[in-house]
């Protein structure tokens, strides 16, 4: 019953993407230590350029180990283990624009990705090959675009384009894949005096965002998926005020209109908390204060008050705020620790609450290898109110990576890394009333990679 964890966790937005690798310290010996001129030139990408368009496209083939592929927890109520694999994955891509942008610039990303499982252990008898072949598929399509007129004048007015696609199958005869579209189209307008080459001291944004999140194989006998469905509309209000060469003034206010998906109790079934409405309009107001405040440190400091205003049951209201400090040294260390306080709707119940503290790290290990790493603790605490089964949750998520990034040749790069997920929670949801069936939350999922990436 991994497909539920794993569909609720995307939809609270623990959506992590993590690099690894068996075989790796080996691979990363080897690339380091071959020799290379001292502070060589770094190889131009590959790019097709016509008159007045450039296109960059780009290729990556991974090798990964997974410990846990279908989420599972330790013991399930099925009797289910977590099962391990062994996963390739190929992605391809490109990035177009427009060369000439004095009164218009365009730029349009797209990314594809197929994943190909070749080995999945088959100990509890349950993983056949029917249940690996279901698997192997392009599982992921994202598009990015904007659309900018006038790139160095005062007033711009800006289009933007945001589609994902994420597909993960049923598991044997369960219920718990889905395909889900997430769209999100938008305009802004902005303002600043003075801009030429650069931002202007001073800056005014106002926007508009139409979002819609959809599940293609959504099913009414299982709400939890169709329940997250929705249309909402974003108003945004942006301004920005450098008061020294390096530091900032912001103000952002935020007004939307979430339309759930609703449902109705079927005929001869009481009422419940899958009948009731979670829409809302979210209000958000923050203030914050970004820049230098030595040559090596900086900070980023936003805090506000955001209510859900949810149409019926209980609401959030409350402080947010997000707190980063970073340290650099030159282009040989980075290095971030941060604080994030949040409240937003969710398919789960009316609301979550977040807690989030976070560590972030690059360093240049020589003049080849660079180090990156990431950690995270999340603390989830979703109200009662219109949720699943009419009880709260409480999920505590760790989520940490570590990976080296290496050039081989030109454009092509290497990357090896670990990285763990992990969900601590002690929340069980049913899966059936009128059955003793339930489904374990908790779980733990390691990954070990090696990538090699093209442009």
């Amino acid at each position: 019953m991994a497909h539920s964890r794993l569909s609720r966790l995307r939809r609270l937005g623990v959506t992590v993407r993590l690099s690894v690798a068996p075989l790796a310290h080996l691979a990363l010996l080897a690339l380091a230590g071959s020799p290379r001129p001292s502070h060589a030139a770094p190889a131009s990408p590959l790019e097709v350029r016509g008159e007045s368009v450039r296109l960059r496209p780009r290729l990556s083939l991974s090798n990964s180990y997974d410990t846990n592929v279908f989420y599972e927890a330790p013991e399930d109520a099925y009797g289910a283990t977590p099962n391990d694999g062994w996963l390739l994955r190929l992605g391809a891509g490109a990035t177009v624009e427009n060369r000439h942008k004095e009164s218009v610039s365009l730029k349009a990303q797209v990314d594809l990705g197929y994943r190909h499982y070749l080995y999945m252990d088959q100990s509890d008898g349950v993983v056949t090959d029917r249940v690996r072949q279901s698997r192997n598929t392009f599982d992921s399509a994202t598009l990015n675009a904007q659309l900018l007129f006038g790139p160095s004048r005062p007033l711009q007015l800006s289009l933007t384009e945001r589609f994902n696609y994420i597909e993960r199958p049923t598991y044997e005869s369960s219920i718990f894949g889905f395909e889900r579209l997430e769209n999100r189209a938008g305009v802004r307008a902005s303002f600043s005096p003075g801009r030429a080459q650069r931002e202007g001291p001073l800056a005014f944004n106002l926007g508009y965002e139409l979002q819609t999140l959809t599940f293609l194989n959504a099913r009414p006998e299982f709400q939890i998926q169709g329940r997250s469905q929705k249309l909402a509309h974003v108003l945004a209000l942006e301004t920005r005020w450098r008061f020294l060469p390096k530091n900032y003034l912001v103000l952002d206010v935020t007004y939307a209109s979430n339309d759930y998906n609703d449902f109705q109790p079927a005929a001869g079934q009481p009422a419940s908390a899958e009948a009731l409405s979670r829409d809302s309009t979210p209000l958000r107001a923050q203030v914050g204060l970004t820049g230098l405040i030595t040559p090596r440190f900086s900070v980023f400091l936003k805090a506000g008050y955001a209510n859900t205003l949810n149409a019926s049951g209980e609401a959030f209201s409350g402080l947010i705020a997000l707190t980063e400090l970073t340290y650099q040294l030159e282009s040989r260390l980075r290095v971030s620790v941060g604080y994030q306080r949040d409240g937003r709707d969710s398919g789960f119940s009316n609301f979550y609450e977040l807690d989030r503290g976070f560590l972030k790290a690059r360093v240049r290990v020589s003049e080849r290898v660079v180090f990156l790493g990431d950690l995270s603790f999340d603390l989830y605490d979703y109200t009662p109110s219109n949720a699943i089964d009419g009880a709260g949750r409480v999920d505590p998520v760790l989520r940490a990576q570590a990976r080296f990034e290496v050039p081989v040749s030109g454009p092509l790069r290497a990357l090896v890394g670990w990285s763990i997920e992990a969900n601590y929670t002690s929340y069980v949801l049913p899966v059936d009333p009128a059955l003793p069936i339930s489904d374990i939350a908790q779980y733990q999922r390691q990954l070990f990679t090696l990538t090699l990436m093209l442009n």
